[in-house]
């Protein structure tokens, strides 16, 4: 194995007991909680284990996977991360595999029609002709259904927006570790186009996860060219493979970098100067139509109403519970840094494992094979599953015992007393609470890789960022660990319990195989919408995602119950952002009001 066990969280979980543990606790999970269980539930769970067997166990996964409560024991956040990456090796049968489906589009390089494929647990989207690739990215099994091409186009164009846009924040969508962010002229990652010239290159620092997108793509995802679009009739843009725009890419200075991103559509242009580290210095509208309403939402995806029973795990954790296995997998996430792919030769597999029995290596590589490793030319590489086995157990990885924030001024004022807010972190929750008055405005189960200790502001940045990527994608239907769907409902019925009032929504959003969850109010639905973000930089307001407490008066109502509408009015300078939400959680109208 590579390192002791006391330091290696691969090694920690290197046992059926203890991988039994975290799904035991894991299954009993659901309806919005992640679950906390008795040691008698938890040996019950597990067949009747030995108590001083169990016992040992759990002191050994205790800190890092498994906390104890006075109610017994709960998963830790890396805990969860290993239970939900469990989950995405969890399918049917054979993994799925979808083969090329024309879509209407044509390859800008030879006019023939593009295709949509899945194939070996990586969504493409390229030309069969001219062998063009204009999207390739791991999506997992959960998210594929083989009998419907235009949802497998939809989740994964989701999944690589919802995951861009996290990266070019700094933060990993999945281990929530610092993202390296770079321009590299040189790098075209296979995609066989010699016309795309400047690549952003984004590599996560803790568990390797990486995306290479052109200068296009930085601009194209901002929430100014979503506007842009949306002011022009069309919603989403980042959902279409192809869009009727012109682009131009030019380098602006190279000491230090400076590109500009052009955009022209209908007539109009929106312009991006980016910085060497992909952050938007300055942009602007040409020919700019304000305080239009935009365009009519996308269909979501629909949460099935028959989730995946979860037995289906037990495959998963039979091939998992390993310490050969584990290693291998281990061996493969460690050289996947750098932004890489990373395929390993067997010869050099044996080696780092320091194993001369190549049968039994054989063996344990053949039990992987299909869920967590593929066998490819150059060796074998991690499935997508086995990619987010490696992240689920590096988010475990840290080099001293977790970590501790006492609760900390960060610059803010409470809402209520106007007292200061203080930010902490403790057992593994970043929470935000009122020095003057006690109020708790906030609570998340944050990853010890995503903040310096000694770095109270980053860990807000962090902790806020992290939320409200989950939510976007929640909203969407798309659990943003296993890709699973989300069960989405709104209601009322917490006011009273909450002491909020007659006009105050809250969604509860809940995924159907790993019980990822929250319970937002519905107004959190505007607050990260894109036109509410260009709004406040139009004003030359920091964008309401910055911090806790935002400028401007926000009014909600509830417009009707049947069908659910709930307006969310911000007002500022004088200008009111009206928003619609409907009973979907979709923003059905906006617009700007003088």
């Amino acid at each position: 194995m590579c390192g002791d066990e006391a330091a290696n969280p691969f090694s920690l979980l290197a046992n059926e007991t203890r991988l039994g543990v975290v799904e035991a606790i894991g299954n009993a999970s659901g309806g919005g909680e992640y679950a906390t269980l008795s040691h008698s539930t938890v040996q019950e769970a597990l067949g009747g284990v030995d108590s001083g067997k169990l016992n040992y166990h759990l002191r050994q996964l205790r800190g890092r996977f498994v906390e104890r409560t006075d109610d017994g024991y709960r998963l830790t956040l890396p805990g969860i991360r290993v239970y939900q990456a469990l989950v995405s090796g969890a399918f049917d049968g054979e993994r799925p595999s979808v083969e090329p489906v024309e879509l209407e589009h044509d390859c800008e390089t030879c006019g023939d029609p593009m295709t949509v494929s899945y194939e070996q647990g990586r969504f493409f989207v390229r030309c069969p002709t001219c062998d063009v690739v204009y999207q390739r990215y791991p999506i997992s099994p959960n998210a594929v259904d083989e009998s419907d091409a235009q949802s497998l186009l939809d989740v994964s164009m989701w999944t690589c927006h919802i995951d861009t846009w996290t990266m070019l924040r700094g933060i990993c969508p999945y281990c929530s570790g610092a993202v390296e962010r770079t321009f590299s002229p040189e790098d075209r990652v296979g995609t066989n186009n010699d016309d795309w010239d400047l690549f952003a290159y984004l590599s996560c620092r803790s568990c390797g996860w990486f995306n290479h997108v052109t200068a296009e793509m930085v601009a194209l995802h901002h929430h100014a060219t979503t506007t842009f679009y949306d002011e022009r009739g069309l919603s989403e843009q980042y959902m279409d493979v192809k869009l009727d725009s012109e682009w131009t890419v030019t380098v602006h200075s190279e000491d230090p970098l400076r590109a500009r991103v052009e955009i022209t559509h209908d007539g109009d242009t929106i312009r991006f100067l980016l910085d060497e580290h992909l952050e938007v210095v300055d942009w602007s509208v040409d020919g700019e139509r304000p305080h239009r309403s935009g365009a009519t939402p996308r269909r979501r995806r629909a949460a099935s109403d028959d989730p995946a029973p979860r037995s289906r795990m037990e495959a998963s954790l039979s091939i998992l519970a390993d310490e050969t296995r584990l290693a291998i997998v281990e061996v493969l996430g460690d050289a996947g840094g750098g932004g890489e792919d990373a395929a390993l030769p067997y010869s050099t597999i044996r080696d780092r494992l320091a194993t001369g029995d190549t049968g039994n290596l054989s063996y344990h590589l053949k039990r992987l094979r299909g869920r967590f490793v593929d066998p490819v030319d150059e060796g074998y590489r991690l499935t997508i599953s086995g990619i987010r086995a490696y992240q689920a157990v590096a988010s475990g990885r840290f080099e001293r015992d977790r970590p501790t924030v006492e609760p900390t001024p960060f610059g803010e004022r409470c809402a209520e007393c106007d007292g200061l807010l203080q930010a902490s972190y403790l057992d593994g929750r970043f929470i935000v609470r009122c020095n003057g008055c006690s109020v708790r405005w906030f609570r998340y189960p944050l990853s010890p890789n995503a903040f310096d200790p000694d770095d109270v502001q980053q860990l807000v940045e962090a902790a806020f960022t992290r939320n409200y990527t989950d939510l976007r994608s929640m909203f969407a239907g798309i659990c943003p660990y296993c890709s699973s769907g989300v069960a989405r409902t709104v209601s009322g019925s917490d006011r009273g319990e909450m002491g909020v009032d007659e006009d105050t929504v809250f969604a509860h959003l809940s995924c159907l195989r790993c019980s990822w969850f929250a319970l937002p109010r519905v107004d959190m639905v505007a607050f990260l919408h894109h036109a509410t973000a260009t709004y406040f930089e139009r004003h030359g307001r920091p964008k309401p995602s910055a911090g806790m407490i935002v400028d401007g008066e926000w009014t909600t109502t509830v417009r009707s119950e049947d069908p659910l509408r709930v307006q969310v009015d911000i007002e500022l300078d004088g200008d009111t952002l009206h928003h619609v939400v409907d009973e979907d959680l979709q923003v059905v109208e906006w617009t700007v009001l003088d």
